[in-house]
């Protein structure tokens, strides 16, 4: 199990994120539609590239920071209402935040990677996504896409 690429659970009645740390070579981890709250225990993930964790009760973003490879992060459908640590994610390029209760966005303007985000926008609507790079262009209502040259 060490040697552990991917693993989705899936539509589960998972309530914990533990025993994860022991994967270190994980790149995928899909926990998507299960009842987690909290995020924690995956700081020796540091291969992973993607994780998916949209449609839980998860409140807070803690516990992400740490990795530092992350590429792509799904919180869709959860609780969320601060957005914070997001600064630590240098390599991220896809962010889907869309359907939480989101009241504020901390520090995001040094994501320079950040070419999709999902949001809420009508939440925000004086939000500069203009702070994020020059790579967007709007799209529909709650989506934002890089700019085709």
């Amino acid at each position: 199990m060490r040697n552990l690429r991917k693993l989705k659970l899936r539509s589960g009645e998972i309530s914990g994120i533990s025993g994860l740390d022991s994967l270190p070579k994980l790149e995928i981890l899909d926990l998507s539609h299960n009842r987690i709250k909290e995020i924690k225990n995956l700081s020796n993930l540091k291969q992973l590239f993607q994780i998916n964790l949209s449609n839980n009760q998860i409140v807070d973003m803690g516990g992400l920071q740490e990795l530092s490879n992350l590429r792509r992060l799904y919180l869709d459908g959860n609780q969320i209402k601060v957005v914070k640590g997001l600064e630590k994610l240098v390599k991220l390029e896809e962010l889907n935040i869309l359907n939480n209760p989101i009241e504020k966005i901390e520090n995001y303007e040094s994501l320079k990677h950040l070419w999709t985000i999902t949001i809420n926008t009508d939440k925000f609507p004086n939000l500069e996504f203009s702070k994020f790079t020059s790579h967007f262009r709007p799209g529909r209502d709650g989506d934002y896409f890089p700019k085709v040259s």
